[in-house]
Protein backbone atom coordinates (compact mmCIF):
# COMPACT_ATOMS: atom_id res chain seq x y z
CA UNK A 1 0.00 0.00 0.00
CA UNK A 2 1.56 3.24 -0.90
CA UNK A 3 2.32 6.32 1.71
CA UNK A 4 -0.16 8.76 1.83
CA UNK A 5 0.28 12.11 -0.14
CA UNK A 6 0.18 13.88 2.74
CA UNK A 7 3.39 12.19 4.41
CA UNK A 8 5.60 14.29 1.28
CA UNK A 9 2.95 17.54 1.77
CA UNK A 10 4.14 17.52 5.08
CA UNK A 11 8.18 16.86 4.70
CA UNK A 12 7.73 19.16 2.03
CA UNK A 13 7.20 22.01 4.74
CA UNK A 14 9.57 20.81 7.27
CA UNK A 15 12.39 20.57 4.23
CA UNK A 16 11.73 24.24 3.93
CA UNK A 17 12.19 24.78 7.36
CA UNK A 18 8.56 25.88 7.53
CA UNK A 19 8.50 24.20 11.18
CA UNK A 20 5.29 26.60 12.39
CA UNK A 21 3.10 25.49 9.34
CA UNK A 22 3.81 22.08 9.82
CA UNK A 23 2.60 21.72 13.39
CA UNK A 24 -0.59 23.11 11.82
CA UNK A 25 -0.86 19.88 9.19
CA UNK A 26 -0.39 17.52 12.56
CA UNK A 27 -3.19 15.43 14.01
CA UNK A 28 -4.97 16.74 16.96
CA UNK A 29 -3.51 14.44 19.57
CA UNK A 30 -0.26 15.66 18.98
CA UNK A 31 -1.30 19.56 18.81
CA UNK A 32 -2.72 18.65 22.48
CA UNK A 33 0.43 17.47 23.39
CA UNK A 34 3.33 19.70 22.29
CA UNK A 35 2.56 23.46 21.82
CA UNK A 36 3.25 25.50 18.71
CA UNK A 37 6.75 27.15 20.17
CA UNK A 38 7.86 23.88 21.65
CA UNK A 39 7.56 22.38 18.22
CA UNK A 40 9.49 24.62 16.53
CA UNK A 41 12.30 24.77 19.10
CA UNK A 42 12.63 21.10 19.17
CA UNK A 43 12.07 20.30 15.06
CA UNK A 44 14.72 23.38 14.09
CA UNK A 45 17.12 22.54 16.35
CA UNK A 46 17.31 18.58 14.74
CA UNK A 47 16.91 19.45 10.99
CA UNK A 48 17.96 23.17 10.67
CA UNK A 49 21.57 22.48 11.16
CA UNK A 50 21.22 19.58 9.08
CA UNK A 51 20.82 21.33 5.86
CA UNK A 52 19.04 20.49 2.37
CA UNK A 53 17.56 17.43 1.68
CA UNK A 54 19.41 16.22 -1.55
CA UNK A 55 16.99 13.16 -1.78
CA UNK A 56 14.39 10.93 -0.36
CA UNK A 57 13.14 7.53 -1.44
CA UNK A 58 10.50 5.41 0.75
CA UNK A 59 11.81 2.49 1.96
CA UNK A 60 8.32 1.39 3.30
CA UNK A 61 4.52 2.11 4.95
CA UNK A 62 3.29 -0.18 7.42
CA UNK A 63 -0.47 0.50 8.61
CA UNK A 64 -1.30 0.28 12.02
CA UNK A 65 -4.39 0.46 14.11
CA UNK A 66 -2.61 1.26 17.47
CA UNK A 67 0.94 2.67 18.51
CA UNK A 68 2.02 2.80 22.16
CA UNK A 69 0.51 5.67 23.59
CA UNK A 70 -1.47 6.94 21.13
CA UNK A 71 -5.11 6.74 21.00
CA UNK A 72 -6.72 4.01 18.57
CA UNK A 73 -6.43 5.01 15.22
CA UNK A 74 -5.46 4.52 11.70
CA UNK A 75 -1.88 4.75 11.21
CA UNK A 76 1.02 4.62 8.31
CA UNK A 77 4.17 4.74 9.39
CA UNK A 78 6.25 5.81 6.62
CA UNK A 79 9.94 5.12 6.57
CA UNK A 80 12.31 6.50 3.79
CA UNK A 81 15.88 6.95 2.98
CA UNK A 82 16.91 10.07 3.12
CA UNK A 83 19.78 11.95 1.99
CA UNK A 84 20.64 15.43 3.57
CA UNK A 85 23.81 17.65 2.84
CA UNK A 86 25.08 18.37 6.37
CA UNK A 87 24.70 14.46 7.14
CA UNK A 88 24.85 12.30 4.61
CA UNK A 89 22.31 9.29 4.60
CA UNK A 90 19.35 9.37 7.39
CA UNK A 91 16.41 7.38 8.56
CA UNK A 92 13.09 9.39 8.86
CA UNK A 93 10.27 7.84 10.26
CA UNK A 94 7.13 9.96 9.97
CA UNK A 95 3.71 8.60 11.14
CA UNK A 96 0.73 9.72 10.08
CA UNK A 97 -2.78 9.40 11.56
CA UNK A 98 -6.40 8.98 9.80
CA UNK A 99 -8.13 12.00 10.95
CA UNK A 100 -11.43 13.93 9.28
CA UNK A 101 -10.97 12.17 6.02
CA UNK A 102 -7.06 13.80 5.96
CA UNK A 103 -3.83 12.24 7.24
CA UNK A 104 -1.86 14.34 9.46
CA UNK A 105 1.18 13.99 11.14
CA UNK A 106 1.45 12.93 14.34
CA UNK A 107 5.30 11.77 14.93
CA UNK A 108 8.85 12.73 13.20
CA UNK A 109 12.13 10.57 13.99
CA UNK A 110 15.14 11.32 11.88
CA UNK A 111 18.41 8.96 12.24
Amino acid sequence: MAAPAETGEWLALVDQGRYGQSRVRTGSYFRSRIDQNDWVDEVGAVRGPLGAVTSRTLVSVQHMTSLPDAPNGVYAVVTDRTGIANKGPATETITMVGENEDWRAVGYVIR
